[in-house]
């Protein structure tokens, strides 16, 4: 991304986030009690072979796919999958703008 392109960003009050190779996930406030993240060892939770927050964020092979967070899944998050593109919300048309 250009000096340019970063200074235009800035000046318009736009932030734009990114990842060091995730999926970028959306949670609401509402729900950030209920995400899981990862597990220290990776893939398995206690032991079983089901996949975590991170993990079933990880899967998704589409430019989006809503998963159910935590172990009763009562709550949504957001995964913007595909590549992992810089990104911007912009809530006076809510979108997402990669």
């Amino acid at each position: 991304m250009s000096n340019r392109a970063n200074a235009i960003r800035h000046r318009l009050g736009l932030t734009w986030v990114q990842s060091l190779g995730g999926p970028l996930i959306v949670v609401p406030v509402s729900a950030l009690h209920q995400w899981g993240g990862c597990t220290e060892d990776g893939l398995i939770i206690g032991g079983t072979d089901r996949p975590d927050d991170y993990d079933r964020a990880c899967a998704v092979e589409e430019y989006a796919e809503v998963i159910g967070l935590g172990d009763t899944r009562t709550a949504s998050a957001l995964v913007l999958g595909d590549e992992p593109a810089t990104t911007c919300y912009l809530p006076e048309q809510r979108i997402f703008v990669r």
